[in-house]
């Protein structure tokens, strides 16, 4: 199984750039969602994964600049989170999980900030997040 972010130019649907091409052999290496941000002049890209990480690259120099690990199941949606906007331009991501956990991460810091427990089934972010407040 190939693990492919293609960027598409928006007019014409043309690839214009191959962001990620790695082969992976396992199939719990699968990205599950993922999300864009331009964030303090730059351009990033992150995913959540079946192997229970979210990870953040960035657009231009093609790089993965780190994997956040702490989920105990596959994270299903990694957001960048509007935190960034209301809260001194932390870059923030929000993490869901089968482990029913929702996790914040400043990647700035490369640090974890704060977990949300106590939720009874899986938890998705809506298409709107971006207009929610955190």
């Amino acid at each position: 199984m190939k693990k492919l972010i293609k960027l598409l130019e928006e007019k014409n649907n043309v690839i214009t750039q191959k962001l990620i091409n790695q082969e992976n052999k396992e199939e719990k290496k699968m990205m599950m969602g993922i999300d864009y941000a331009s964030l303090n002049g730059e351009q990033y890209l992150c995913s959540g994964s079946r192997d229970k990480t979210v990870c953040v690259w960035n657009v231009k120099t093609r790089q993965l600049l780190k994997c956040f690990k702490g989920h105990s199941s596959e994270v299903d949606c990694a957001k960048f989170s509007p935190y960034h906007y209301y809260n001194h331009h932390r870059s923030v991501i929000c993490s869901s999980s089968d482990d029913k956990i929702i996790r914040f991460w400043d990647f700035d810091i490369d640090k974890e900030f704060q977990t949300l427990n106590g939720h009874s089934d899986y938890i998705y972010f809506p298409s709107n997040f971006h207009d929610l407040v955190v």
